[in-house]
């Protein structure tokens, strides 16, 4: 799968409520969200078809509602729904999220950001 083509979306900015701590699930904050889609684009490049790739504004709406109107404690739950969510289109056989929580809660008083990547294939 080393040669495996893909689509990244990158970049891609959210608000919202995850978090084990209270002021978490009730202040929105910041998440950013890498997104690389493995899959064979040849059949879509010579054919001009849609259906046989991934519609990325489709897909870019459905991940939006999933981290914008759910709430998890872990982003690592995030993360594991996003990549379940991509690879719920046919042609995707490997994803990897790379999702950042921008201002993680104060570790001793001071904020950073936290992020967890993941890859998953398709079994």
């Amino acid at each position: 799968m080393s040669n495996m083509d893909r689509i990244e979306l990158r970049q891609l900015k959210f608000t919202a409520c995850h978090g084990v701590y209270p002021q978490e699930k009730t202040n929105p904050q910041p998440f950013c969200l890498d997104l690389t889609l493995y899959l064979p684009l040849q059949p879509a490049a010579k054919s001009g078809d849609l259906a046989l790739t991934v519609n990325y504004a489709e897909l870019y709406d459905r991940v939006r509602s999933l981290v914008e109107d759910t709430t998890v404690d872990l982003i690592e739950t995030l993360a594991e729904q996003i990549a379940e969510l991509a690879l719920s289109y046919p042609p995707v056989q490997k994803v990897q999220v790379a999702l950042e929580k921008s201002q993680a809660a104060p570790l001793k008083g001071m904020p950073f950001r936290a992020a967890v990547v993941i890859e998953r294939k398709r079994v």
